[in-house]
């Protein structure tokens, strides 16, 4: 049965549907209390630096700080208030 089985993604699919899920969920939010401010952070991966590149017109427009996590824990933040 197709649709009884788990499917499983690509890694590089999978970061793409989590980096739309953050997206989404950053907009509801900012839109939902006029004086949020919406942060969102991911690992620090080559396909996330990438999503984050291709669509940093519109996280800065919409003032949403964006942060990577390595593996050792250290945070950078890319860009934000």
């Amino acid at each position: 049965m197709r649709g009884s089985r788990s499917r499983r993604r690509q890694p590089t699919t999978q970061a793409r549907h989590w980096f739309a899920q953050a997206l989404l969920t950053a907009v509801l939010v900012g839109g939902a209390e006029e004086r949020a401010e919406v942060t969102i952070a991911f690992p620090d991966m080559p396909r996330f630096r990438d999503l984050i590149a291709r669509s940093e017109w519109a996280l800065r427009r919409l003032g949403v700080r964006v942060f990577l996590v390595n593996e050792g824990g250290d945070v950078e933040e890319l860009f934000g208030s």
